[in-house]
């Protein structure tokens, strides 16, 4: 991971905790890392998250499996959705995968 951090041209560092990360502290020296404020509001996603549920799925006590991100191959959802199967044998559990592109 150091050869790719330090072989790197711009690197975007999310959040102060990664920023503080020792991995990262010639690239921040060099100029070449940057630290980011998260895009995510906390106080608003605290509020969202005591709040009654959306959809009634998750109104139960079953856990739900997410996946979130692009439909590519290299993402590999087959094997998530095998592993689902596979997990439903012995308990109950959703899948829910959100994502776009191209399933191939």
């Amino acid at each position: 991971i150091q050869m790719l951090i330090d072989d790197a041209t711009r690197l975007p560092l999310v959040g102060a905790a990664l920023a503080a990360n020792p991995l990262f502290t010639a690239a921040l020296q060099r100029g070449v890392a940057v630290q980011m404020a998260s895009g995510v509001d906390l106080a608003r996603a605290r509020e969202l998250a005591s709040a009654p549920s959306p959809h009634y799925w998750l109104q139960e006590d079953v856990p739900v499996v997410l996946a979130i991100g692009r439909l590519h191959p290299q993402k590999n959802r087959g094997l998530l959705i095998e592993a689902a199967g596979l997990l439903r044998r012995t308990r109950r559990v959703r899948l829910v995968i959100i994502g776009a592109g191209v399933a191939e």
